[in-house]
């Protein structure tokens, strides 16, 4: 939840100002979320395998994770050289607002999903 109130956070913004305060604050919610987040996931994503089968269930989601971040960073670096090539720092509005939508909606869909997590009992 922490990596999603971030991206709202930053995405009141119409244009950041200062680092100080518009930038750190999404940047630590992003690391405390992150960082709380990951051993819970990993835990979660193994506990269902038989023992013989975590050594490589480990490694798959271990693998996962980092893909996922490329794909997303793939298409945040998409939207954001699309248009006029300006990109953010020139004013291209639309295609920065666009980038952090993606990346707010990702965020969003991970805290959904670590709810219907938390929500489920273990077997």
């Amino acid at each position: 939840m922490a990596p999603a109130a971030g991206c709202a956070l930053y995405a009141r913004l119409e244009e950041p100002g200062s680092y100080a305060a518009d930038a750190l604050p999404t940047l630590l919610l992003f690391g405390v979320g992150f960082m709380l987040a990951f051993g819970a996931l990993n835990m979660r994503a193994s506990s269902g395998l038989r023992p013989a089968d975590k050594g490589v269930g480990t490694a798959v989601y271990q693998a996962a994770v980092p893909f996922g971040a490329v794909v997303v960073l793939v298409v945040v670096a998409l939207l954001l050289g699309r248009g006029d090539g300006a990109g953010p720092a020139t004013g291209d509005g639309l295609a920065y607002q666009d980038a952090l939508l993606l990346v707010t909606a990702v965020a969003g869909a991970g805290a959904l999903v670590a709810l219907a997590g938390a929500l489920r009992r273990s077997p």
